[in-house]
């Protein structure tokens, strides 16, 4: 199919005012690419619907219209569109989500779009709105392989004024217990003669509803405020909406706002945990164990992950699945690591952490090797000094049970550092001061252990 000349004539937007609006929108000839047996459809300065996986890609147009304050939209109309032009013939791209997809997306069967328009209303910080309008002007059959273009439309805006308005609307707390109310505070105000007003609520989960509440019917003077509750199942935990509006008597919508509510609080907590033998022959299996606690306030599933690790490397993972556990209860979980392939002397590091629903704990964490990780045991004389005075460490109680220790390295607690078996340090002020010394085999494992010296006038 030959291309269209692209004519660039600018894309208009006009809006009368007044209670119902008119709403015109006129844009450029179509530009055509064919690519591979692909026709690529655009309308110059607009955009490409690609919302949904599987459609054709189609160009639509986009405006945003200011609105006053008070001004609320019931529909948006299309009252007449220019004569609709043809191709035919043509096979659109269709939309794919992942670019690393390798089998090819079908295209979803019927005409697309299936409505000239789409609209959402937002409002300001000040009370104003603004008016989201989204035109159709190209649609799609896929089984015909035919576009239809219409290049100017007029729509409608029907809508009236209001001096009712949600002010504020938030949960009460951050999350809330299953099975407990979760409650939401709306704050209203009407900038005019009191009036009968109905408030309706629903919550969602995503678009599915899974509660009405009771409607509530009040006269509205210049401002109000109302709790709505929703009374939760012991079983739900996630995030919801609740979605409000206010109506007059003759069913009107004069404002509509939404919160988000956290039902369930998941967290968890790692301890005890074990690994062993260490250090372990060759060939046997390690018994890794961990106890998970859940310290949320909503049933918890997921798994006990154990990482081993060689050099920052990992060389294992092995998980095991928890589910149902309730507020307050623990679980130990156990794996077995075989130790077949692992390289003589070197020191593993292994990780325990739990994964559930909102996140992870963090992990935890120890080593372990063939080769027998070493004792570090120090003696301070005197214990008690006077500043100036030299105190003496001796680390010869250290051990090593399957070599020798090759390294004594001291931190004195004041920035002084010293090596070797027995040292002298002096300490210059009063204090207290903690003392640390870390030994290292000759297989590279390490020990420490600590003490505190007090240093007087």
């Amino acid at each position: 199919m030959k291309n269209h000349l692209l004519l660039l004539l600018p894309a208009l937007l006009s809006l009368a005012q007044g209670p119902v609006r008119e709403l015109k929108l006129s844009l450029p000839d179509l530009k055509t690419a064919e690519y591979g047996g692909v026709t690529e459809v655009t309308i110059p300065g607009e955009l490409l619907l690609l919302e949904e996986e599987g459609r054709p890609q189609v160009p639509y147009a986009r405006r945003e219209v200011s609105l006053p304050v008070g001004f609320r939209v019931r529909e948006v109309r299309l009252v007449q569109a220019a004569a609709p032009e043809t191709l035919v013939g043509i096979v659109l791209p269709v939309v794919r989500h992942d670019a690393y997809r390798e089998d090819p997306v079908p295209m979803l069967p019927g005409r697309f779009p299936d409505k000239p328009v789409r609209w959402e209303q937002t409002e300001n910080v000040d009370g104003s709105t603004v008016l989201m309008v989204s035109a159709f002007p190209f649609h799609y059959d896929p089984a015909a392989e035919v576009g239809v273009f219409c290049r100017s439309y007029e729509f409608t805006i029907d809508g009236f004024e209001t001096g009712v308005t949600i002010t504020g609307i938030g949960a009460a707390r951050a999350d809330f217990t299953p099975g407990g109310a979760a409650a939401v505070t709306l704050g209203l105000a009407n900038s005019g003669a009191a009036q009968a007003v109905t408030v309706e609520a629903g919550v969602f989960d995503g678009e599915r509803r899974v509660a009405r509440l009771a409607a509530r019917k009040l006269t509205l003077g210049a401002a109000d405020s109302l709790t709505l509750t929703w009374n939760t199942d012991r079983n739900t935990a996630g995030d919801f909406e609740m979605r409000v509006s206010v109506s007059d008597a003759s069913g009107r919508v004069l404002d509509r706002d939404q919160a988000w509510l956290r039902v369930g609080r998941p967290a968890a907590a790692i301890s005890g945990f074990r690994v062993g033998p260490d250090p372990f022959r060759r060939g046997e299996d390690v018994l890794m164990e961990s106890r998970v606690e859940n310290t949320g306030n909503c049933v918890l599933g997921g798994a006990g992950v154990f990482t081993v690790s060689l050099g920052g490397d990992a060389v294992a993972e092995l998980s095991e699945e928890f589910t149902d556990l309730k507020p307050g209860q623990a679980r130990t979980l156990r794996r077995s690591w075989s130790t077949e392939s692992t390289k003589p002397g070197a020191v593993y590091e292994v990780a325990a952490l739990a994964r559930f629903e909102g996140g992870a704990t963090l992990a935890e964490r120890t080593e372990l090797s063939t080769n027998a990780r070493p004792s570090a045991e120090f003696t301070v004389s005197p214990d008690t000094t006077a500043a100036g005075g030299p105190v003496r460490f001796d680390a010869s109680g250290s051990a090593d049970p399957d070599g020798r220790i090759v390294r004594f390295h001291w931190e004195f607690g004041d920035g002084g550092e010293g090596q070797g078996v027995n040292v002298n340090h002096t300490y210059p002020e009063a204090g207290e001061f903690i003392v640390t010394l870390t030994v290292t085999d000759d297989g590279g494992r390490t020990a420490s252990a600590e003490k505190t010296v007090l240093v007087g006038e």
